[in-house]
């Protein structure tokens, strides 16, 4: 389904392994990331609003996770997505990658416009492999 929808391209996706099995094909590629305990602060911060993340919790009887344990969790998760036997995560080869830790969400969005705006000047001056030029 996520290949049908970009089929015709222009589209901006986001997942663990969107641009290694989805669409490993993309003109731009951009992977974020951020240090272990800065993104345990942002799910510790997304859990005071409540959401599915917290709901997860509360099913096995925790009120309000402590950051410890959030960042042990978020510790196994990577281990397991990077160890799985099918498309596991990691880095594509040809992504920008953006370190987070210290970016506010503004900044973040700032740095993936300016990575997509570069992309598409050197796009649109390349001939694709058949010749025609990119409609990024």
């Amino acid at each position: 389904m996520q290949r049908e929808l970009g089929r015709d391209g222009n589209v901006v996706c986001e997942g663990r392994d969107i641009a290694t099995v989805v669409f490993p094909d993309a003109e731009v590629k951009i992977y974020m990331d951020a240090s272990l305990s800065e993104r345990a602060k942002r799910r510790k911060k997304e859990y005071s609003v409540g959401g599915t993340f917290l709901s997860r919790y509360q099913s096995i009887g925790v009120r309000k996770p402590l950051l410890h344990r959030i960042k042990k969790d978020l510790e196994a998760r990577d281990l397991q997505d990077k160890t799985r036997e099918h498309s596991p995560l990691k880095v594509p080869g040809s992504a920008f990658v953006i370190d987070t830790t210290n970016m506010s969400i503004e900044e973040e969005i700032e740095k993936v416009i300016e990575i997509i705006r570069d992309s598409k000047d050197v796009i649109a001056r390349s001939p694709s492999a058949d010749g025609r030029r990119s409609n990024l």
